[in-house]
């Protein structure tokens, strides 16, 4: 419905040729093709739009259980019929030799203000309780992406996490590594700006200090990062500098906070991956115990399956878990 897309569809109104690019085709759902499929004019061949839509509505993360053979056939028969009419994609896998290599770790930390953070989600549970949410609606609007309050929760779980993510980083920056740090917010940047003050960090983000950052400050901070070898870690948000920079010096990449999607930690992890690039890359993603991260991981997982069986991916990222920050001899390959 928005005012681009209806330009975007006009510009692609009878032409001969029609492609649509993307490394992110299936964000929430399946239904997330439908636009993408009227735009290169084969939506009538799944149905037609309308169809399409109320078709995989059903399928998004409160109802997708990948032991529910049913979905997941669903899934798998739309991503051959793509394939066979209008979808192509090439994979990591595919090009490996021309690509760095990434592998995963979640590590599992308490959180040191676990009382503050739980004083907040129990004021929320104040809230919606007493705007006539039933004890149901609460538990469901806690793992929702509607409410504002839950940023508040984002927060502090990222400001929980400073401690465990000092050790991790400092021991990675000590092992002569450099450091990417994902956050969600501009203001937890700012935070951890001020946790690392020995590295003199440089930032990728909205606002820093309090102004906005200008694109002529973001490319030179870019530039250090990859040029000079004093300049060992990067600060970045997800919105401003997920997507869109090559960061390829970076040997780790460390999200403090969560997005909403699998897309958004696959970008931010795809940041230090470049074609060429003979080092692998370690995605670490620190999950405050008993947080709203636990609800927020949950949901990107589900995601993830959803876009895998859809897009038909057969990539397998190797993927530990741990709990408590503490890095051993043995690095995560």
């Amino acid at each position: 419905q928005t005012t681009r897309y209806k330009c975007i569809k006009e510009v692609f109104k009878d032409k001969e040729l029609r492609l649509c690019l993307t490394g992110s085709p299936v964000v929430k759902g399946p239904k997330d093709l439908a636009n993408l499929l009227e735009l290169i004019g084969r939506i009538d061949e799944f149905g037609g739009y309308d169809k399409f839509v109320k078709q995989y509505s059903k399928i998004d993360k409160n109802s997708f259980d990948s032991t529910a053979k049913n979905l997941t056939d669903e899934l798998k028969a739309l991503n051959v019929k793509m394939r066979s009419l209008c979808f192509i994609r090439r994979e990591r896998h595919q090009v490996r030799e021309q690509i760095s290599e990434k592998f995963r770790k979640i590590i599992r930390v308490e959180l040191t203000n676990r009382s503050e953070y739980d004083h907040a989600e129990f004021s929320l549970q104040d809230w919606l309780a007493a705007n006539g949410y039933t004890s149901g609606q609460i538990s469901r609007a806690l793992n929702a992406e509607i409410l504002v309050q839950k940023q508040k929760l984002k927060i502090l779980s990222s400001r929980g996490k400073i401690e465990a993510a000092k050790e991790l980083v400092t021991e990675l920056i000590e092992n002569g590594e450099k450091v990417i740090i994902g956050c969600w917010f501009n203001e937890t940047v700012q935070h951890y700006k001020d946790a690392f003050p020995q590295y003199n960090p440089v930032t990728i983000c909205g606002f820093i200090d309090g102004q906005e950052m200008k694109d002529e400050h973001i490319h030179a901070n870019k530039h250090r990062f990859q040029t000079d070898t004093e300049c060992k870690l990067i600060i970045i948000t997800y919105g401003k500098g997920g997507e869109g920079h090559t960061l390829s010096a970076g040997d780790n990449v460390v999200a403090v906070e969560l997005g909403y999607h699998y897309t958004h930690q696959a970008q931010m992890e795809d940041r230090a991956v470049a074609v060429n690039k003979l080092t692998s890359v370690n995605a670490y993603t620190l999950i405050g115990q008993e947080s709203v991260d636990e609800d927020d991981w949950q949901t990107i997982e589900i995601r993830r399956q959803i876009e895998a069986h859809t897009i038909g991916s057969s990539e397998k990222i190797e993927t530990n878990e741990s709990h408590g920050s503490s890095l051993t001899v043995n690095r995560i390959m």
